[in-house]
């Protein structure tokens, strides 16, 4: 057996200790605008020694948001369950080829009716507005018994945010404690409600649901929603003509009514509040001059409160009540302080920013240029992660719309005339090439590549696909129109 030892050895080593004021002034640098409104208005109820003066004002944010809802999306879509992320890629498949098709004529009579009853319906509402409460709501109306009331109120339930059903007949009969036979007269039953196409399992169900409330009985319409919606989605009109030997303007006349169509006929019932953003500042144009505002009224002016101080100062105040107040007024100068600081460096930040971005307030996001935060840091003698924590989450309010501040730092190229640009350009001039492209013969990814590198911009062929997927633009074959 080894022989053991035991003793005490000491060690000596640094530690860097950040005090509560330092890391409040952290937090209060990272908030974005919405935090922390909400933390100053809570700071002043807790305290008796700050004052709170002014509205906040809100401000709606355009492609910034868009581009990160799009992210989480296809975030999410990573851990997808085959079966949904099938529904999911039809779905895209028919977003592309459905904004290309003529609308079809949508004015009769039957139409307007029921887009009158709809109307009722929605705005007669009296409970939230959201998806279940809607559905639940027609279901009370609904003279059934109550097994299949039971059943059809877990169908409401297994309904996704798109509308569709998730849960089998079965495992709805398991739910609601009722046979299959019960479970599947709940789901036609839910099915019939508004808005047509809700509680289908797949957007083909859906689509049949819709155009079965529109009186719709083409043979032909019907027979393609039924069996061949992969072609539909992969833009396969010509050979979707040759089976059923129309020609491809008479299909093409018949799928227009799909453009009636709600591919996610759940999600308009859900009445989610705006996203709203703040800009930190606004940048304005003035001949050839940027000029940095402040946003007015976006956060809560704090001062110390003149009713407590006086209170404070009191000679007769008991020793308590000023140990209180004491403890409190310096808490209030701590967080001014650091709300002071935070505009600071907010505005030390945009002001270099706006100088080494000029050109984008006057000619948009084609004109951003590489940057990135370290380079910005050092001009600044910050450290890079004081820049990150910054403008993590922050808005600027620009010529062009609201923008997030990162979206200002990303890396680039240059071209051949030595011109440097940023990805978010490269991005746009891809945009621009699409734009402008013939639809019956839409670019390739390598022939954009070759568009780009003729005007002096060497962008790989992988890269281009990459950029047009992040801009929400569909591949070849999908953009085709005939």
């Amino acid at each position: 057996m080894s022989d053991q030892f035991f003793g005490i050895e000491q060690q000596q080593k640094q530690e860097q200790t950040l005090t509560p004021q330092q890391r409040q002034s952290l937090e209060v640098l990272a908030a974005p605008l919405m935090e922390l409104q909400a933390r100053l208005n809570q700071e002043a109820q807790l305290n008796p020694m700050l004052e709170v003066e002014g509205p906040a004002l809100e401000y709606s944010v355009g492609d910034p948001l868009s581009n990160a809802i799009a992210a989480e999306d296809r975030a999410a879509a990573a851990d997808m369950d085959p079966e949904d992320r099938e529904m999911e890629e039809l779905s895209a498949g028919m977003d592309g080829w459905l904004d290309a098709l003529p609308l079809g004529d949508s004015d009769s009579g039957e139409a307007q009716d029921r887009s009158r009853r709809r109307d009722f319906a929605l705005n007669s509402l009296t409970v939230s507005g959201n998806r279940q409460d809607y559905l639940l709501e027609q279901l009370r109306f609904a003279d059934v018994p109550e097994k299949l009331f039971r059943a059809a109120v877990e169908v409401i339930g297994n309904l996704d945010e798109r509308g569709f059903l998730l849960a089998t007949d079965k495992e709805i009969a398991s739910g609601a404690g009722c046979d299959e036979r019960t479970a599947a007269r709940a789901v036609k039953l839910v099915q019939s409600f508004e808005p047509p196409g809700i509680a289908a399992r797949t957007l083909e169900e859906s689509f049949l649901i819709q155009l079965k409330a529109k009186g719709v009985t083409d043979r032909i319409l019907l027979d393609i929603v039924s069996r061949h919606m992969d072609l539909l989605a992969r833009n396969q009109i010509p050979q979707l003509a040759r089976n059923y030997r129309i020609g491809v303007d008479e299909l093409k006349s018949k799928l227009s009514v799909l453009k009636e169509l709600n591919m996610r006929p759940g999600a308009s019932l859900d009445n989610a509040p705006e996203l709203t953003v703040a800009p930190e500042f606004i940048v304005k144009r003035h001949g050839r001059e940027l000029l940095i505002v402040d946003n007015p009224g976006v956060l809560p002016r704090l001062h110390i409160s003149s009713d407590y101080d006086e209170i404070l100062r009191n000679s007769g105040t008991p020793p308590e009540a000023k140990k209180f107040l004491n403890e409190k007024r310096t808490a209030a100068e701590q967080l001014i302080r650091a709300l002071t600081q935070r505009e600071t460096t907010l505005r030390r930040i945009t002001e270099l920013l706006v100088s080494m971005q000029y050109d984008f307030f006057f000619k948009g996001p084609k004109a951003l240029k590489p940057l990135t935060m370290l380079q910005l840091a050092e001009k600044l003698d910050l450290h890079e992660t004081t820049v990150s924590r910054a403008v993590a989450g922050k808005y600027l309010g620009t010529p062009f719309g609201v923008v997030e501040y990162r979206s200002f730092f990303s890396g680039g190229y240059v071209s051949r005339e030595g011109e440097e640009i940023a990805s978010g350009g490269v991005k746009e001039k891809i945009r621009e090439v699409i734009a402008g492209e013939d639809r019956r013969k839409p670019l390739s990814d390598e022939k954009i590549a070759k568009l780009l590198k003729e005007s002096g911009l060497a962008v790989a062929r992988r890269t281009v696909a990459k950029y047009r997927e992040e801009l929400g633009i569909l591949p070849t074959h999908l953009r085709k129109e005939f």
